[in-house]
């Protein structure tokens, strides 16, 4: 869980708010097509413990999920990707609010930031001496059970972050 913690603090930490004409702009060490950076990320840890890195505050929080059942059910279904984990499962979710407001084609905005979240997260977990894979799956079904309905995020990737064998 520490492990992980480095790896999302060092990806998403925000070095710069922007002000005046750049209002809600961001910078941080993943590339963002815009400099919006919607792309989050959260912690679940194989005993189903949830926690999100709030890159404003720079900090982690634990979350309690209100279906269980769910956690449950996104666990499985990495475990059908990649038995055997020895580490945890980090989500990335995207709020779609500010993208769609500013660009047209914003879905394209949401896929190349969560790729480059995906890729500075395998080099900075590379550089720890940690394994890192992403799943091909995005966790929309983990994202929906944790969020209010009429949410507006999407679940945009899944990876295993863990320890590599001996």
């Amino acid at each position: 869980m520490a492990d992980a913690a480095v790896v999302l603090r060092e990806t998403f930490r925000t070095t710069f708010f922007g002000a005046g004409d750049l209002e809600g702009r961001r910078r941080k060490r993943l590339v963002s097509a815009g400099a919006i950076h919607p792309v989050k990320c959260l912690i679940v840890t194989g005993a189903g413990e949830i926690i999100f890195y709030n890159d404003e505050d720079d900090c982690f929080e634990s979350i309690a999920p209100t279906a269980p059942s769910e956690v449950r059910s996104f666990l499985s279904e990495c475990l059908e990707v990649i038995p055997g984990v020895n580490g945890c499962f980090l989500v990335l979710l995207a709020d779609t609010r500010d993208s769609q407001a500013l660009y047209s084609n914003y879905q394209s905005l949401l896929w190349r930031d969560a790729g480059a979240a995906l890729q500075t997260m395998a080099l900075i977990s590379t550089t720890l001496g940690l394994a890192f894979c992403p799943l091909g799956i995005l966790g929309q079904g983990l994202v929906d059970a944790l969020l209010p309905s009429g949410h507006t995020a999407i679940g945009v990737g899944v990876a295993a972050l863990g320890s590599m064998a001996p």
